[in-house]
């Protein structure tokens, strides 16, 4: 095994977390969706 190898920051804990509290929101239905003409509207 290569000493040198190194984890992805992709699947550290805190971003795994997030992740998981997203999809969460996802299925309980608590997402918006929008246009990119209704977000550009807003910028």
């Amino acid at each position: 095994m290569d000493n040198d190898l190194k984890l992805d920051p992709f699947y550290s804990v805190s971003n795994m977390n997030a992740l998981n509290e997203s999809i969460v929101q996802m299925q309980q239905g608590k997402t918006m969706t929008k246009t990119m003409e209704e977000l550009e509207a807003n910028a």
